[in-house]
């Protein structure tokens, strides 16, 4: 309890008056730092966890990320009436949507939503092991059930299973994504199988990773 309540006040010290959190104390703030602190809070809260200390920290922060997100809209459809089609969206808004997937009440512009799902449907190619376990959660949650198992089986060919090792990911065949180590993206993989192909024995494998 009150190492978290220390933890918390620190978090709050850092946030900057936007909503969002810096590399360093004294800079600007980052959309990339403050999207891993946010994604955090929002899987600690489907775990059950309380943020309540953090709940008005989390709201800023959320809001910042929702501005960053609706402005990268904005310059891709710019560059699309420039003629560039085949901008694919940045991994934060990847994020962004996921912290919207898994907290139902994030600040979401429909349009823009569906503009950013449409694009992502077709970008499983580019996606690290990472993003594509995100992506398919997120298709899930936005009801296209047979993308999200599109990706699935996408994500799982990478996957290797061995009697000593269990399942893991081989990396010499896929990049890992923006935190390069290996315990995220399995992690992240477990939550997409739990939601979408329940493959319980998948599952098993993964833990004795």
């Amino acid at each position: 309890g009150n190492r978290n309540q220390v933890a918390a006040s620190r978090l709050e010290a850092l946030q900057l008056p936007d909503g969002s959190w810096s590399w360093y104390k004294g800079m600007s703030g980052n959309r990339y730092v403050t999207t891993r602190i946010v994604e955090m809070l929002a899987r600690l809260r489907t775990m059950g966890v309380s943020v309540a200390p953090l709940q008005g920290m989390y709201e800023k922060a959320v809001n910042y990320l929702h501005t960053q997100w609706l402005d990268e809209y904005r310059q891709m459809k710019e560059s699309e009436k420039k003629g560039d089609k085949d901008r694919l969206p940045g991994e934060q808004s990847l994020h962004y949507l996921y912290i919207c997937a898994l907290d139902g009440k994030a600040p979401v512009d429909e349009k823009v939503n569906r503009y950013f799902i449409d694009k992502l449907s077709g970008e499983g190619k580019e996606l690290t092991i990472y993003g594509k376990a995100l992506g398919a959660i997120i298709l899930q949650q936005a009801g296209k059930v047979a993308e999200a198992k599109l990706f699935m089986q996408s994500l799982m060919e990478y996957s290797v299973v061995t009697d000593e090792m269990g399942r893991y990911f081989d990396t010499p065949k896929a990049r890992y994504s923006w935190f390069s180590y290996k315990i995220p993206t399995e992690v992240a993989a477990m939550e997409a199988i739990q939601r979408i192909t329940k493959d319980t024995k998948a599952i098993d494998e993964m833990k004795r990773w």
